[in-house]
């Protein structure tokens, strides 16, 4: 062996040699850099975003999640109406109705929540307001079976939703009322005749309101004279008790 071919084959050990070196401490020393500030690792994929419960509310009334379903027992749920928006106490949506297994419709009311056990932290299952509830949708489905219950421990069924099924654009102007039950009595009346109903039914909700607010204000008035005059009543008779 030449002395050239002696230098080459010692030049490739001390190469293979420092190449195994390096990939066998490579990895603690990556660490070490990962728990410093000089490197940060960016997630290859982006975790899908939840949309909230406002969204997937106003996404559901649109449709855009369908109208057929499969329960989390394997019935076939088809929603027949979606109901109107409830902004009082109660499930999400009422005077909703259901199809369940093609039988006749089922009329109630629908809530939707992100996970399936919000139907028990949030109150629902002891509050008499859920209790005509037919239908509970929710996005996320815990490890252990969870059935929904109303406070008559009546079974609901359960729909689990996937908000990867929604287009990317999402708009908020959507209505907050559906074609539903009083489209059929008013389709044949005139314009006129609808536009006469409207206005009586929005002077209608006025003098309600303005009933409801001016019992509110009597009943606060008076509790602000009770609570004003206590203390002038409790020292009258301090004094009055002194004075004997």
């Amino acid at each position: 062996m030449t002395a050239l071919e002696m230098f080459i084959n010692r030049r490739d050990q001390f190469s293979r040699a420092s190449h195994n070196f390096s990939v066998k401490n490579g990895a603690p020393r990556y660490e070490d850099l990962l728990t410093s500030t000089r490197v940060r690792e960016r997630a290859l994929f982006l975790p899908l975003r939840t949309p909230n419960e406002l969204e997937l509310q106003t996404r559901w009334f649109a449709g855009e999640f369908g109208k057929s379903f499969v329960s989390t027992s394997g019935d076939k749920i088809d929603i027949v109406q979606f109901g109107t928006w409830n902004r009082e106490a109660g499930a999400d949506f009422s005077d909703a109705a259901i199809r369940i297994n093609s039988g006749e419709p089922v009329r109630g009311c629908i809530e939707i929540d992100l996970t399936d056990r919000n139907w028990e932290t949030h109150g629902h299952a002891t509050n008499p307001a859920f209790e005509g509830t037919v239908l509970h949708v929710f996005v996320e489905k815990g490890d252990r079976e969870f059935f929904t219950r109303t406070k008559s421990n009546r079974n609901v069924p359960q729909v689990c939703i996937d908000p990867t099924v929604l287009p990317n654009a999402f708009s908020a102007n959507v209505p907050l009322a559906r074609p539903g039950r009083c489209q059929s009595p008013l389709k044949d009346l005139s314009e006129e005749r609808v536009k006469s109903m409207l206005d009586a039914a929005a002077q209608f909700r006025l003098h309600k309101r303005l009933r409801e607010s001016a019992a509110s204000s009597t009943a606060t008035v008076a509790t602000r004279r009770s609570f004003r005059s206590w203390p002038r009543r409790s020292v009258t008779r301090k004094i009055n008790c002194h004075s004997r």
